[in-house]
């Protein structure tokens, strides 16, 4: 199978579109690629927290110090602003705004069977 390499000015000419379009056309898939790995990181990073949160309420209930246990959640939660502000960023990008393309699958795996903090 042979694939044909075009520069944005032909590939534009062949769709008779703009080169902006023709860059956009190309870019497409990769761009919902990345948003759909970034709205993995982000769904994964909630159900981190919520068992940090856990952790932290079983080292009070307990007695320990649980001073280490919060500061890995105050880690998570910074990372996950980051997490957000990444998907932001590509689900602007993409012209979706907070509309993200959805193909059926869960965006994040379970991470087994815990109960939840409300």
């Amino acid at each position: 199978m042979t694939v044909e390499m075009l520069a944005y000015a032909a590939l534009s000419e062949q769709l008779g579109c703009s080169t902006g379009a023709a860059r956009a056309v190309v870019k497409r898939p990769a761009l919902e690629r990345k948003l759909t790995q970034a709205e993995e990181q982000v769904a994964l990073g909630y159900d981190r927290i919520a068992y940090q949160r856990e952790i932290v309420l079983r080292t009070d209930d307990d007695g320990l110090d649980g001073a280490i246990a919060l500061a890995i959640l105050g880690q998570l939660e910074i990372l996950q602003c980051g997490h957000i502000a990444e998907r932001d960023h590509l689900l602007a990008e993409s012209g979706y705004g907070n509309n993200p393309p959805s193909d059926g699958r869960s965006k994040a795996k379970p991470m087994g069977n815990r109960s939840r903090v409300p």
